[in-house]
């Protein structure tokens, strides 16, 4: 009925909240890429295609096994601990080792090495950076968010509730007001007179949508009395965060050579 699917909106509305992270640092993993079509070849066949057949392997598995039983499956570890013969658990445990380090590496070493390294460039390489960030990673013990389902619901809504704005302020700023066209060269000017510097290199019509935005989301999301639109916290906050950034931002003028690129826009109303 309408609990069953509100549910499953709420799952993929959490997926939003976990891939938001890759989603704004996806640069970092873009920079290196010969050309636009091997984003997007690897995002095809990385995403998409990736997550639905791991899905479809997943729903099987849980479904046999509360045909066999009735148990559900809960956890991937569960599965593994359920091999019987002892080489093969051997590797199941490695094939779960790898998993995770891959993922964890992608998902949440890269982004704040980088971050850590643009802060305090002249104190952290990468290396350095993503060291504390790994230490810090340890000394949280996420493991202990992941003990309870309820928990991680809470984890993943307040998280969403802080991804979903900068998402949404970013996507209205790129998208809908300047049309996809930037000025390269004046993202990486330091000139207190360049196009991107903003009041003291920061954009705070940026940040006036942001934070309502994100209050109004982190309210949803660890409020137990709206506990049913808690998981959808990365959407409310990007939505409202767009609207309100669109209303006050200021409008630009683009100027396109013939073959229809942006050669440059004018921040003149800054």
């Amino acid at each position: 009925g309408v609990d069953m699917w509100r549910n499953i909106f709420a799952g993929g509305a959490l997926w939003l909240a976990i891939y938001g992270t890759l989603v704004l640092n996806f640069c970092d993993f873009a920079r290196s890429s010969p050309c636009r079509k091997t984003i997007r070849v690897g995002n095809f066949w990385g995403l998409p295609v990736n997550i639905l057949v791991f899905a479809m392997i997943t729903v099987v598995l849980c479904g046999a096994q509360f045909q066999i039983n009735g148990q559900i499956i809960d956890s991937p570890t569960q599965i593994v601990a359920a091999i019987p013969s002892t080489p093969l658990l051997v590797l199941g445990c490695l094939a779960f080792l790898i998993v995770t380090v891959a993922v964890n590496i992608m998902a949440n070493f890269v982004a704040p090495a980088f971050v850590l390294s643009n802060l305090a460039p002249r104190h952290l390489n990468f290396k350095r950076a993503g060291l504390i960030s790994a230490t810090l990673a340890v000394l949280i013990l996420p493991w202990n968010l992941y003990n309870s389902p309820l928990v991680i619901v809470y984890f993943l809504s307040g998280l969403g509730a802080l991804l979903g704005p900068l998402y949404g302020v970013i996507m209205a700023d790129y998208w809908l007001l300047r049309k996809g066209c930037i000025n390269v060269p004046q993202l990486y000017s330091e000139d207190p007179a360049g196009a991107y510097h903003y009041t003291k290199g920061i954009n705070l019509r940026a940040v006036a949508a942001f934070l309502p935005a994100a209050l109004l989301a982190i309210v949803l999301a660890l409020v137990p009395n709206f506990h049913s639109v808690a998981p959808f916290s990365w959407l409310i906050g990007a939505g409202i965060a767009a609207a309100v950034y669109l209303l006050i931002a200021p409008r630009h003028r683009q100027y396109f050579d013939v073959s229809g690129e942006c050669i440059a826009v004018d921040h003149s109303s800054h």
